[in-house]
This record gives C-alpha cells, structure tokens and sequence, in this order.
C-alpha cells in the first residue's frame, strides 16, 4: 500500500517539517539598524541569541522604546509566540500594536523555525523550554510584567509553559486558535484525507511512530485540556467560528476547563489564516494594556473589549485593514 506509506510520511513531514519561514532582517522594523520611528518616537529592535536545552540556538528580537537593552528596565513586556509554520517576522504587527503604549514586543523562532537552530518544531513539547529560555532572560534585564501571545502552536505552548512551569509570574496569555491534543488534531486532519476510517488508527499508529523517530517525541504528550486545568492566569482565548482547520470547539473545551479567569471571543466568519479583525486587535491591545498596568483586575475589567459587539462593518478575511499574525500550513 504504497499510497498509505506515502501518506503517512507526508503527513508526518506536515507536523514536524512543514515550510520553513524564511526572512531576513531587513524585513524587521528596523531593518539592519534597529532603529525605527513609531508616534514620533524613537524605537529600537535588539536582536540577540539563546542557546536552548538541546544546544540549539535561538534567535530572538526585543522591541522597546529606547537605545539598548538597559532601557527595558521598569518596561512590561508582551512574548509573541508563532505558529508551526511562522517565525518572529510575524510579530511585526504586534510590534505596532503595543509599542506605542510603551508595552515591549519580544519575539523568537522556536527551535526548527526560522533562522534558529534545529531540523524539526514539535508542535508544543519542547517549545515551552524555548519561552523559559526568553522569560528567564527578560527577568535578569529587568523587565518586570509579562504577557504571552501565542497562535496556534505559540497558543499550544503558552498553556503548555503555565502547566509545566508553574509560572504564576506570567501576567496573563492571549491563545488564538490553539488545539486541545496532537492526537484530536490529526484525527480532523487525516479525516480531511478522505482516508477510509478502518485505516484511521493504522495511519495514527505510524504518524506517531514516524514523529518519533524523527523527532524525538509522542504526539500524545500534548495535551492542552490538561494544562488549562493547571493554569490560574488570566487568559483571554479567540478562535475564527470557521475554522476549518483547528475547529472552534477546541478552544471551547479549553475554556470550559481553564481555571483562571478566562474569556473566549469567537470571531465571526473567521477561518484559522484570515486576517484577525480590527475589533480582536483592539480588543488584545486593550486587555495587556489593563493586565500590564499593575494590581488586581476583575475579569468585568480585563475582558470589557473582548465582550464588546462587533462592528457591523468590519475587516472581511483578507482585507488589508486586518493583522495576519501566523499562517499555518498543516493541509
């Protein structure tokens, strides 16, 4: 069944090597310099790296209103964490996002993506001992408040840090679009094979076997039901209604099981790579702009631009007046 064998590798492949993000500076605000101009201020990009557990190293990027690195002392700052197929180029919006409110953008490739080291991404088992490397490293240069922003595999790996770093530290997440197991995730993607449902099981079986040997890991490792279960957090979640890759109903069950304050804001006529609408945008700005600010907030208080209405004209999928975040190529 040389069809089956070939599919499986394929689709192997799609989980641990899809498409890898290629850029290079020059298309980072700042480009070479670092320097740029936002609001009549002046800003900067400093680039530096991390080596991981595995001796990979990562490639990292800080935004701050400033020169140098001493000047995010006192600063909050947002992690902005990718999707499988994405690299810390898609922050750029983000950067323009928050930077104007003096909130700080730092962003990385994830071990496989990008420019960092390594041959394969894992889809939220490794990745999180990539953010601590980051959260450690904004510590001792005295960033003091942190949110997290994760899409997709970045959201998978937010939920999976709280659970397995017990960081009660983190301010707060934003998760767009995450999953709630590998193994669920690649049910819905090999039922969109059209593969018969007897040969479901086999076809899991040897994905697994073949992530494995390849990278190092079992699909049944992810968990972010679990996980929500042990985060206490803020968490604002958000997820396209027409998902068609990562349905909608998994960011419901991770809602439902989350046990902090939680959120969840469906995003009409939404599939999982459209443009995010304006409304999500200034809803995420105003929510790390009230987590940020310090003391205790009521969930009435962090999540009021969240729970507000749409717009009735608003930002239609590929628009230019959305943000793209990440793209994700698992089909």
């Amino acid at each position: 069944m040389q069809w089956f064998n070939d599919f499986v590798g394929n689709a192997a492949d799609l989980l641990i090597r899809p498409a890898r993000a290629k850029y290079i500076l020059d298309q980072l605000l700042g480009g070479k310099s670092g320097s740029f101009v936002m609001n009549r201020k002046r800003m900067k990009r400093l680039d530096f790296v991390l080596p991981n557990c595995q001796g990979h190293q990562i490639q990292a990027s800080l935004y701050l209103q400033g020169e140098r690195m001493e000047d995010a002392a006192g600063k909050n700052c947002v992690v902005y964490l990718h999707g499988n197929c994405g690299c810390r180029l898609d922050a750029n919006d983000v950067v323009r996002l928050l930077l104007p409110e003096n909130i700080c953008v730092c962003c990385l490739d994830f071990s496989g993506s990008g420019q960092s080291g390594g041959d394969y991404i894992t889809l939220g088992v490794r990745e999180p001992s990539d953010l601590k490397i980051i959260v450690t490293f904004l510590r001792t240069i005295g960033i003091e408040m942190i949110g997290l922003w994760g899409r997709s595999m970045g959201a998978v790996t937010a939920l999976r840090y709280l659970h397995m770093e017990r960081d009660l530290s983190i301010s707060g997440i934003l998760v767009d679009s995450p999953f709630t197991t590998l193994v669920n995730l690649i049910h819905h993607l090999v039922s969109q094979k059209n593969v018969p449902k007897f040969a479901t099981n086999a076809a899991l079986y040897f994905i697994n076997k073949t992530v494995k040997e390849k990278a190092k890991f079992d699909i049944h490792e992810v968990n972010t039901v679990e996980s929500a279960r042990e985060c206490y957090v803020p968490a604002l979640l958000a997820h396209g209604e027409k998902d068609s890759l990562i349905p909608a109903f998994h960011s419901h069950e991770i809602a439902e099981n989350y046990s902090g304050d939680c959120h969840l804001m469906l995003l009409e006529n939404q599939d999982h790579n459209d443009l995010r609408p304006l409304h999500f945008l200034r809803a995420a700005r105003g929510y790390f702009k009230t987590l940020l600010k310090g003391g205790i907030k009521q969930p009435k208080e962090l999540f009021k631009w969240a729970q507000a209405p749409a717009p009735r004209r608003e930002t239609s999928p590929g628009s230019s007046n959305g943000m793209r975040l990440a793209s994700t190529a698992f089909d």
